[in-house]
């Protein structure tokens, strides 16, 4: 997952006085392990009534290369626009999921990282196609799928590329951290549960998560026998950037679900299909603490974005 403020573009409060700027870019929360999850033994012929302990087990150095294909529509109240900024986007990128380290007490340090890609953007009738360039991303989760800390390696990468806006790239809506945790207790097919989770960020920050998931049953796809659940999140997260005299406030919501189906051999993910919305707040403060020319020039003009974005994704595991 790559963490809110490592997406924030370089000079974000400065760039959301021109509706040309560059906007906030969406925090990453929509996966983390993209289907290194990997469950208990699971007999092929399990009843509804039979159950069954679900849990993290992976070993260091194991690894999934992934295909995702994704679609977004991004829209943007910017100040001194008199309409909403539109952009679309398509991509198609490779991911490789990697088993870093395993604690003794079962937690495990995932790194994701994005080999090659392309996205394809289109804002006022012009189309520009842009390579996704190399990035990494470090998750820690406990062996139940509780999402503790992710921390970006090389923030906002694919939105330095020239992504959605100016300032975010769609890509990074799924390169980031899943939120499928496991139930506490042993489940069968229908058992539901819930989570709250408080994910460490970079420079103290924190994102407050809530789950809801259901194990749907056992079924084949694409020739293997494999759990198929089902997570719905919603993720919130409010802080305080200060640049050059000013302070910059921003909230950010995001929710989305997503149905995977797990490799009953191995865990791996085989296939999902994700879809999130996100809405994202900010305002300027402080304009009067700039340059005397530039805060004339904006007077009294609102400063506030809103920025929201959906999208959907299909993932498949490649052979």
């Amino acid at each position: 997952m790559r963490s809110p403020r490592s997406l924030l573009p370089a000079g974000a409060p400065v760039a959301a006085a021109s509706h040309r700027g560059r906007t906030p870019v969406l925090p990453f929360f929509a996966r983390a392990a993209l289907g290194l999850a990997v469950l208990a033994a699971l007999p092929l012929a399990a009843k509804e009534s039979e159950t069954l302990t679900l849990r993290y087990k992976l070993r260091q150095g194991d690894s999934a290369d992934y295909r995702i294909r994704y679609a977004a529509l991004a829209t943007a109240a910017m100040p001194g626009a008199d309409t909403d900024m539109t952009m679309q986007a398509r991509g198609d990128l490779e991911l490789r999921q990697r088993v870093a380290k395993v604690t003794d007490g079962g937690e495990l340090l995932l790194e994701t990282q994005v080999l090659q890609g392309k996205e394809t953007t289109v804002a006022e009738g012009e189309s520009d196609s842009q390579k996704l360039p190399p990035s990494k991303t470090l998750t820690r989760v406990d062996s139940r799928g509780v999402l503790l800390e992710t921390r970006a390696h090389n923030p906002g990468a694919a939105a330095d590329a020239g992504g959605m806006l100016g300032g975010m790239s769609a890509a990074d809506l799924f390169q980031g951290a899943n939120v499928m945790p496991f139930p506490k207790e042993p489940a069968r097919i229908g058992t539901e549960w819930q989570d709250d989770m408080e994910v460490a960020l970079e420079k103290g920050e924190t994102m407050q998560v809530h789950t809801s998931s259901k194990l749907l049953g056992w079924v084949t796809c694409l020739g293997k026998q494999c759990a198929k659940m089902h997570t719905s999140y919603k993720a919130t997260q409010e802080f305080t950037e200060e640049m050059q005299g000013m302070t910059m406030t921003a909230t950010v919501t995001l929710a989305g679900e997503m149905t995977a189906y797990l490799a009953v051999a191995n865990g791996l993910l085989v296939y999902s299909e994700d879809s999130v919305t996100a809405v994202i707040q900010t305002q300027v403060d402080g304009v009067e603490q700039m340059a005397p020319e530039a805060a004339d020039m904006l007077g009294d003009m609102d400063l506030s974005t809103t920025v929201r974005i959906r999208a959907n994704a299909k993932t498949v595991l490649k052979h």
